[in-house]
């Protein structure tokens, strides 16, 4: 009739958990205790009502702990535990426990890209790591370029780019003919991350064609809040951004300086399109509004 009681889990390191409990009253088992069932899910779903990511292990009735292994880096979870006999099963503890797992290195951001800001200067670009295993401190970019910057000959330097929501970067003196290479990592509070893989750039010289030096991306978000839409442009020409959004549109929004649109309060679903000046280069932005 009654789940076990005082169920409660605590992090044993980033990639697992302690569960205890102990026995329900004796009065409410009905019979010989059989075994006890341990539900676990990210915190995220339990809130948002989605079971369907729920994972269920049974544990022997002689025991009143559990360790929980295969869990992701800095999430958290909730825990709930029932009891069984050999008749059926007790309802879920309630409220469910909750305990989040240790951070751990980040991994790094992904599809880095270099774009031709100008015939001496060159816009660095990536999306956000997709787990941070921790909070978000800083990226630093590490550069090294073959020919010189500034005219200094061969060139090595490492640039931490803070705030962390910040992804776009500007590196000027960069001489004419100059074979760079970038990477980038990402660091949390606890840990530093692994540099990726390096990206390559040859500066050229004369007009350099406008590009939109931002990357793409898929949004989520409720009616009525707020978003900003990345567009950088680069190269030589008007930077100013021209915005294509939904055919019906009632969100309001306006252009910032920087060429992003703000969106302060989302109301439709669909694409938004960044476009250059010319024409010549575009970026979309899917957001869907729920």
């Amino acid at each position: 009739m009654s789940p076990p009681s005082e169920v409660r889990c605590q992090a044993e390191g980033e990639d697992r958990v302690r569960v205890t409990w102990t026995e329900p009253p004796q009065k409410s088992l009905n019979g010989r205790l059989v075994a006890y069932q341990l539900q676990y899910m990210q915190a995220a779903d339990l809130v948002a009502q989605d079971e369907s990511s729920a994972v269920e292990v049974e544990i022997s009735g002689q025991q009143r702990h559990h360790v929980i292994l295969g869990l992701s880096p800095f999430t958290n979870y909730s825990v709930s535990v029932s009891v069984s006999n050999s008749k059926g099963r007790s309802p879920l503890s309630r409220p469910a426990s909750f305990c989040r797992t240790h951070s751990s290195a980040p991994i790094p951001p992904a599809d880095i890209r270099a774009f031709g800001a100008n015939s001496s200067a060159v816009a660095l670009a990536w999306r956000q790591t997709d787990r941070p295993n921790g909070e978000l401190l800083r990226y630093d970019l590490q550069a090294r370029c073959d020919g010189g910057l500034s005219g200094a000959g061969n060139f090595s330097k490492l640039m931490p780019v803070a705030p962390p929501h910040r992804t776009m970067v500007l590196i000027n003196g960069i001489q004419a003919g100059a074979l760079c290479r970038f990477r980038v990592r990402a660091v949390n509070t606890q840990l530093i991350g692994d540099f990726g893989p390096w990206v390559l750039f040859t500066s050229t010289e004369g007009t350099q064609p406008l590009r939109v030096a931002s990357l793409p991306s898929a949004s989520r978000v409720a009616r009525g809040s707020s978003l900003t839409l990345d567009c950088s442009i680069v190269g030589d020409g008007s930077h100013e951004a021209q915005w294509q959004g939904p055919p019906v549109d009632s969100s309001k929004k306006q252009v910032l300086s920087n060429g992003s649109l703000l969106i302060e309060s989302a109301q439709s679903s669909g694409q938004y399109s960044c476009v250059t000046a010319d024409s010549s280069d575009h970026i979309s932005h899917s957001v869907e509004v729920f």
